[in-house]
């Protein structure tokens, strides 16, 4: 993503701040996994929207006094001793370039800094990026810092900025929504690697690595997600990351998997048959979800609700479900659809985002229909990644060719 696109966030998010306050924002640290191996750096996503620098211990700070904003980048400073083990640094000028900010310093100073900011006495709110998936979680770096100020500048306010971000990370721009397509294309591709490759008595990982492999002959050296893929009695299993089990003859296959174009992640799921031909169970289990898929796909445009987009898509499965004899009552439905259609995809695959609004141009979003029928061993998802325009909705898994029939997905098979 080019600098400008990261400014102009940093502009809306200050534009949404109180004056005389102060805006710190981490992009984190390496987790340590076991002695001293690190798991591979992954940025925050917010820093990472508004800085545009995927670099571990980097932070930015802003001071907004009077309407006007001062902003300020610390980097880890250059080591040879250092990067002889874990690569070069970051230099000043490259961090220029890449955010747009001209105050570039070395993290060391970073405390001496924000003191001196304090002091002036000028500032009595700051924020922070307060992100807690859970109430359980260990403590965020956040967290952490905000306990510092507080014992060190008990006059300091602290807010937060995550709802404003979330809100801004909703509605996409035409740069994220066209890596956005480029993450859907290129997750076509490795599901086309899958087809290529699938036959009975394979172990599940070896179509994970197929995808894998496809991707990164691309460019992408990492999925947008680990890859899901199960079959039989797995697909049960709504995250199943352990892709050891054999398939079988009669199974369906179930990838849930994702690209990733500029950080931006695609997630798109497909179901096929091992054998090449859907059973009979199959096939009709199969429809319902690809009728569920087009019924909320035909609602679909600004002003329609989330609600209402799960409820088309429901209750067209209830009456396909009905019609096969598995459901009587409205309330059976919930024994085989376990989840709903949408979240938004984006810099997160589970992308941050609000739902209490109604839909509205440049959301983008999954569309996502899974059955599960147990006494049936049939359990499947369809999911595609759609885009709300300005009076309709695109399906950019369609757009990328990326087939869902289930004839097409047997000729392909037989090809």
């Amino acid at each position: 993503m080019n600098s400008s696109f990261h400014i102009q966030n940093r502009t809306t998010l200050s534009d949404q701040l109180k004056d005389n306050s102060l805006l710190v924002v981490f992009s984190g640290r390496s987790v340590r996994r076991t002695a001293d191996d690190f798991y591979p750096f992954f940025a925050n996503r917010n820093f990472v929207y508004l800085v545009g620098a995927d670099m571990e211990n980097f932070t930015y700070v802003a001071a907004k006094q009077g309407g006007a904003v001062s902003e300020w980048l610390f980097i880890e400073e250059p080591n040879q001793a250092r990067e002889a083990w874990t690569g070069r640094r970051m230099t000043i000028e490259e961090a220029q370039a890449t955010t747009g900010i001209q105050n570039v310093l070395f993290e060391d100073g970073f405390l001496r800094h924000l003191h001196n900011l304090i002091q002036k006495g000028c500032y009595d709110v700051m924020y922070l990026d307060f992100d807690m998936l859970a109430p359980s979680q260990p403590h965020t770096p956040e967290q952490r810092f905000a306990a510092l100020i507080k014992a060190d500048y008990p006059h300091i306010a602290l807010n937060s900025i995550y709802p404003l971000v979330r809100r801004m990370r909703t509605y996409k721009s035409p740069e994220e929504i066209e890596n956005l397509r480029k993450a859907v294309r290129l997750t076509g591709k490795g599901l086309r690697a899958i087809w290529s490759a699938c036959k009975p008595g394979m172990r599940e990982y070896e179509l994970e690595t197929e995808f894998k492999y496809a991707l990164a002959k691309e460019g992408c050296r990492n999925p947008a997600f680990k890859p899901i893929v199960s079959s039989g009695a797995n697909n049960f299993y709504l995250h199943y990351d352990k892709p050891m089990g054999t398939i079988g003859e009669g199974d369906l296959v179930l990838c849930d998997v994702g690209a990733m174009s500029d950080g931006y992640c695609a997630d798109i799921s497909r179901v096929f048959p091992a054998s090449g031909r859907f059973s009979e169970r199959q096939r009709a289990i199969y429809e319902a979800s690809l009728a569920g898929v087009l019924a909320a796909q035909a609602v679909g445009r600004p002003g329609c609700t989330f609600e209402e987009f799960n409820l088309a898509a429901r209750e067209e499965v209830q009456q396909r479900l009905q019609a096969l004899g598995l459901v009587k009552e409205p309330d059976d439905l919930k024994k085989y659809m376990w989840h709903g259609l949408a979240h938004h995809v984006g810099l997160d695959v589970h992308d941050v985002g609000i739902y209490d609004v109604p839909m509205a141009e440049n959301m983008v979003f999954t569309l996502d229909v899974g059955i599960y029928v147990r006494e049936w061993n049939v359990g499947l998802r369809i999911e595609d990644n759609v885009l709300v325009t300005a009076d309709s909705m695109v399906n950019l898994a369609e757009e990328a060719g990326i087939p869902k029939a289930p004839d097409e997905l047997e000729a392909l098979l037989a090809r």
